[in-house]
Formats: C-alpha cells, structure tokens, sequence
C-alpha cells in the first residue's frame, strides 16, 4: 500500500468486527469458567468420534465438576413416549455420591388438555434403582459404547460444558418407547 493511500471502509469494519468478536470470546470464556455454582441446563450438543474416548473425555470433566459440588447434586432424568402421549420427569437428588431421594412427576394429554399429576415419592427397591451420575457413565461406558450402530441408534449428548446430558440406544427395529437410557434436563448443586 502506498503511503497516504486511503484503507478502504470494508477493511475497517472488518478489523472492528474481530476485535469486538476477540473480545466477546473472551468474556464467554471468563464467565463460563468461574460459573460453577450454577445450574447445567444449557442445551445439549451431539459428539462425534470415537465414542468410548467422547465418554471418557466427558466423565473427566463431570469428576472435576461433582468435586466442586461436594459429589452433591439435584439432577432431572426426562423420558418422553414415543407417541409423545406423556413425559416422565425423575427428580434425583445425590448426597456425597449416594442417592438420597427422588420422585417423580408424569405429565400427559388427556382430551387434549396437558395434565401433570402430583408427584410420586420413589422409596425402597424402587429407590435403589435409581442411578447416580458416576453410575450413568459407567452405563454409557459399559453398554451404550458396545451396542452396534448398525442395530441401534445410539446417542451421546453433552451439555454446552462437556457434562453429559444423553446417554442411550434405541434399536432400529423397534417400534415404540424402545429407548434405553438417560436423558438429562438438567444438573445442579445442592445448596
């Protein structure tokens, strides 16, 4: 460029919409490494790639997370029909790596009015089903990660912090609520 050559405006607004895109980066970055008292309830994102190393990738990331929660959380497992005729919500709450309680809450369409029933304590044998986070990923680890693509439909989801938010398979040759696993709405620490 010669000197007292005028920068065209184009080159300008560009150079200024990479700083300000420099500088939006950044402050994402600051404000979503020292949230860790919040709430995971960002959207989820599909992972692809090996799918055991996608697992242990993300089960890294929640072993420093549930460290920093005490291993001490509220999370709520999501399953909807098939049919879309109702969604079941499971309120899990972890206390130092153990389930402590949970309940749960159906919603359905009934005459096509949305009914959400009370919620239903889960208790004894019930109770003992119920998954931790850790136990989750060893599901996904031990089960998800060896079902055959071919056969199944397999999915693994993350939330927008590494953290899994879906975990399961769905054989292809099933017709209705054939889905096995976990789908999270949303993890928490316990206060």
């Amino acid at each position: 460029m010669l000197m007292g050559s005028k920068i065209p405006s184009y080159c300008i607004k560009y150079s200024y919409l990479m700083r300000s895109l420099k500088f939006t980066l950044i402050l994402c970055l600051f404000f979503s490494a020292s949230c860790t008292k919040t709430p995971v309830t960002s959207k989820s994102v599909t992972i692809t790639g090996d799918l055991a190393t996608k697992i242990a990738k993300s089960k890294a990331i929640w072993t420093k997370q549930k460290k920093q929660w005490n291993d001490s959380y509220l999370y709520v497992n999501t399953f909807t029909s098939g049919e879309g005729g109702f969604t079941t919500k499971t309120y899990v709450t972890v206390k130092n790596g153990k389930v402590a309680s949970a309940y749960r809450q159906v919603t359905s369409f009934q005459e096509g009015e949305k009914v959400t029933k009370g919620k239903e304590s889960i208790t004894g044998e019930k109770l003992k089903q119920v998954r931790t986070l850790d136990e989750i990923y060893t599901f996904a680890s031990t089960t998800v990660a060896k079902k055959s693509p071919k056969d199944n439909y397999i999915t693994f989801k993350v939330f927008d912090n590494g953290v899994l938010s879906a975990a399961g398979y769905f054989p292809k040759l099933c017709a209705d609520d054939c889905y096995r696993g976990y789908t999270l709405e949303k993890i928490s620490p316990l206060n």
